[in-house]
């Protein structure tokens, strides 16, 4: 893992070669808030992983994802929505010219990372851990994507410009999506402004 909330991160120009495995993603970008994946190639020839990235990038730019999935059904690019997290204050996602040679799919595991905090809480708060092992901890409490939620509904947006995902593509399209199905809401098409894009 790459980055945890409410962390500010960038990657650039690096390759992921032959990462992850059956279990794990090549990349796995956590929740953290305001960071961009850019120039970046994930890649794998000779074993078959679970996912190529998953992430809440709100920047993700020149991004070419190729792998072999364990699962043929499965997205080789996860996208998790930053305003899952409990602290993130920004909202809106840029994915700009990414390739991958699957589907794109959308999450909602917020609190999927909840283990590795036990050691902190046994020594901080030790009062958030049952009786039974259970984790007094939840990240997905983000007012801004409940009670404060837009009323028109498009609570994670995302732009898809120049993208293809296997033989979905995408000139320059607006998505309200929803990471807690895996499904896009409503997809406003703005390739005739594409030309007029930066």
């Amino acid at each position: 893992m790459l980055a945890f909330r409410p962390y500010i991160v960038m990657v650039d120009q690096c390759e992921f070669i032959e990462c992850g495995s059956a279990d794990l993603p090549a990349v796995d970008y956590g929740y953290g808030e305001l960071m961009s994946f850019t120039r970046t190639r994930i890649t794998t020839k000779s074993k078959k992983i679970k996912t190529g990235y998953i992430g809440a990038a709100q920047h993700m730019e020149d991004v070419i994802v190729d792998v072999e999935l364990t699962d043929r059904n499965a997205a080789p690019i996860i996208l998790r929505a930053v305003r899952n997290g409990a602290t993130a204050r920004a909202n809106g996602h840029i994915i700009r010219e990414v390739k991958a040679n699957g589907p794109v799919a959308f999450i909602n595991d917020a609190n999927s990372q909840n283990e590795m905090y036990r050691k902190t809480l046994q020594m901080r708060q030790p009062e958030k851990i049952h009786s039974d092992g259970r984790l007094d901890l939840n990240w997905d409490i983000n007012p801004a994507a409940h009670e404060l939620a837009p009323p028109n509904g498009w609570v994670h947006p995302f732009i898809f410009y120049r993208c293809s995902f296997g033989e979905k593509a995408y000139a320059y399209s607006l998505l309200n999506a929803d990471v807690n199905a895996n499904k896009i809401l409503a997809e406003v098409d703005l390739s005739p402004l594409a030309a007029e894009a930066p």
